[in-house]
């Protein structure tokens, strides 16, 4: 095998593999749940929905 068939087959093996490899079901949110005065809320109950499916999930706030 030639090497610029050895390349090219390289890359088609690439192409396939590294682009499965990069999608994910998992998301991070990250913020700070404060009231009016500016202080951090903790136990606060939050809700994330996704607007393109209605799909929720809730969480409740930590100390930090």
């Amino acid at each position: 095998m030639s090497f610029s068939r050895w390349a090219a087959a390289l890359l088609c093996v690439a192409a396939f593999v590294f682009p499965a490899t990069a999608q994910s079901n998992k998301g991070t949110i990250v913020g700070t749940v404060t009231d009016p005065n500016g202080a951090v809320v903790k136990g606060a109950k939050v809700t994330a929905t996704n607007v393109a499916t209605n799909k929720t999930g809730e969480a409740t706030t930590g100390e930090s």
